[in-house]
């Protein structure tokens, strides 16, 4: 048998080993064998190898009865890659399961019926009506003469190739980021072998007697090569994205079985920039103390959002496919507030059980007292316990308040602020007295501001004395209120801000942590820390 070269072998020889190098690594990763893409991909690029390495085998001999060999063989190519191409676009974009099978089944009859005919040529003359060897000079060619099932087979390959032009258009408009440019690439893959389909049909090809079908694979070889590798065409697709939401408010990942994401919605981009890709480590654990990613199942750990604490609950969910699984969803919810509440109703709920009921003890002890013996004092005793229920139930209220209110801020200065709250300290008949410094205009809640500077001049003269010194005054990056008590020991300045905490009999133990949910609600910081006189300074950074 004689051999020939021509210019155009070695290209189809070389994409043709390409297709099928890289039919066979997607049939050999067992992570993505039971995903609907990557098989359909295999026996895609399979098709298409077989298609280029029969017709390098035909541009290769130069008798008319081995052209025909490779011809023929060579139609396992035309055959297969239409309906393959249409299956991968519906499994690419998620609606391959949305084709009942009876559909599939019905698509599979033309290719069977062609390749059939191709093979019993010349014992039938419906695809090609003759074959024959044509001299081009430098080497031999095939000429076909093509018959009315080739035309008819052809409205059936064009009709498949346009749904998955509109199916591939349409996720080009809704996808975005890595996703967007795999789309590009499958387009851009598929768009030059179906002009030069048309020409090819038409037989108005300018060089005659080429499969230009064939010569155009080489170029979508360079096209798949490029997004594969960049952008891992084929390896990461989007795993059962249909079983989320892409709109839903709470971060969506979808994991493939390296623990990598392959999907994201909106709210999972500004949870964890740019995700899709990477690792679950290098994107869910810049913000999850834990890798509680790995286990299905439901989670709560710890996280940071900037550089603030955060508490969450993650979802994860298996996704499985024909009994095989195939990656993970996470759905990370944001629970710190509702925790946060939770934690702020056992507080009431402790307040309301024992730093109430003592007060209403107390009360109902001396009144019962001062009905037996008529002494005015247990009904001074009965004021003071109520009394102290009443500021014990403002600060609650204004606890309960603080933690739910979003701040109406406006330019207020901190002179005005810090006078206006000074009245009531006095309106105590105090010897106490202020001192205020440099002045600074604040951005905040001015009846929010005026409640924080009480408490802390309520706290100076409840710990300090009566005839106590306090100072307000600035800082480079906000503002201070001190004393020139006996300050806070150093063992308490961790806990001095937690509800409840008191060091005297009559404390609500309030007072402070009003301070520090104005200042979180403000999203300022405070810091209890020595003052210039020894006493307790707070500063906050605004």
């Amino acid at each position: 048998m004689a051999l020939q070269w021509t210019p155009f072998t070695l290209p189809i020889l070389a994409a043709g080993l390409g297709y099928a190098a890289f039919a066979v690594y997607l049939f050999r990763r067992p992570e993505h064998r039971g995903t609907h893409g990557s098989r359909i991909a295999a026996f895609l690029l399979g098709g298409m190898a077989v298609w280029l390495l029969a017709y390098a085998g035909q541009l290769s001999v130069t008798s008319l009865d081995a052209k025909l060999v490779f011809q023929r063989l060579k139609y396992l190519g035309p055959t297969t890659v239409p309906v393959l191409w249409f299956a991968y676009t519906l499994a690419y974009t998620g609606y391959v399961d949305a084709v009942p099978r009876r559909a599939w089944a019905a698509l599979a009859v033309p290719p069977a019926a062609m390749f059939a005919l191709a093979v019993t040529y010349p014992l039938n003359r419906l695809v090609w009506a003759d074959a024959f060897r044509r001299d081009l000079g430098n080497w031999v060619g095939l000429g076909v003469e093509h018959a009315v099932a080739f035309y008819g087979y052809q409205v059936y390959v064009y009709g498949l190739f346009l749904a998955s032009l509109f199916v591939l258009a349409q996720n080009l408009v809704a996808s975005s980021g890595v996703y967007r440019r795999q789309t590009l690439g499958l387009l851009a893959g598929a768009l030059l072998p179906g002009f030069l389909g048309v020409l090819h049909v038409a037989d108005a090809s300018p060089v005659p007697y080429l499969d230009l079908p064939a010569i155009a694979f080489v170029g979508t070889a360079a096209a798949v090569a490029w997004s594969a590798t960049r952008d891992d065409l084929f390896t990461l697709e989007p795993v059962a994205w249909e079983t989320a939401i892409a709109k839903l408010d709470d971060p969506v990942f979808v994991l493939d079985t390296d623990d990598r994401v392959v999907a994201a919605n909106d709210a999972a981009e500004s949870f964890a920039p740019d995700p899709v890709g990477q690792s679950a480590a290098a994107t869910l654990g810049r913000v999850l103390a834990d890798d509680v990613w790995t286990a299905v199942g439901d989670h709560e750990c710890d996280g940071t959002s900037g550089c603030r604490h955060r508490v969450y609950e993650v979802s994860v969910s298996p996704v499985e496919r024909d009994q095989t699984r195939v990656g993970r969803v996470v759905v990370v919810r944001d629970v710190t507030e509702r925790r946060e509440r939770e934690r702020r109703l056992d507080e009431f709920a402790s307040v309301v059980s024992h730093d109430l009921r003592n007060p209403l003890n107390v009360a109902h002890g001396h009144l019962e007292l001062a009905r037996e013996s008529g002494d005015d004092e247990h009904f001074e005793e009965t004021d003071d316990a109520l009394a102290r229920m009443e500021d014990i139930i403002d600060d609650l209220l204004t606890l309960a308040r603080e933690g739910d209110a979003t701040p109406d801020a406006e330019p207020v200065t901190l002179s005005a602020a810090a006078r206006t709250a000074w009245e009531s300290v006095e309106a105590t008949d105090a010897d106490a007295t202020l001192e205020v410094g440099e002045d600074r205009t604040l951005v905040a809640d001015e009846t929010a501001l005026v409640r924080l500077l009480e408490n802390l001049f309520r706290n100076s003269t409840e710990h300090a004395g009566c005839d106590v010194a306090v100072a307000v005054g600035t800082t480079g990056g906000g503002f201070y209120v001190e004393d020139d008590g006996p300050g806070v020991p150093e063992s308490e300045r961790d806990t001095v801000f937690e509800s409840g905490f008191t060091t005297r009999d009559d404390g609500t133990g309030f007072g402070l942590s009003i301070v520090a949910e104005v200042a979180d609600s403000h999203g300022w910081t405070v810091a209890l820390v020595d003052g210039e006189a020894g006493g307790a300074r707070f500063e906050f950074d605004t």
